[in-house]
């Protein structure tokens, strides 16, 4: 869950400040089509993440760089391969 436009909620496991994250990685989850494990990096650390959805992923790719002081305006083909 996004909050606040800058806060990722995992419910009873940790929040992370997006503008903490260094860089993000993710791939779909071939276990259950449509979803995408992703990675947030924080110096040595990193935290996992499941998007329920591609606009899920989308709209925190988006707002990770809007706090990076960028505009992605990134459109799902970049983000994932049909």
């Amino acid at each position: 869950m996004l909050k606040s436009n800058r806060y990722i909620i995992k419910k009873n496991s940790y929040m992370i400040d997006l503008d903490n994250v260094d860089f993000i990685t993710w791939k779909e989850n071939v276990e259950e089509e449509g979803t995408y494990w992703t990675k947030f990096h924080m110096g040595s650390k990193e935290a996992r993440y499941i998007c329920q959805s591609v606009g899920d992923l989308k709209t925190i790719l988006t707002k990770w760089t809007e706090l990076k002081g960028k505009a992605s305006n990134l459109n799902v083909e970049e983000i994932v391969e049909w």
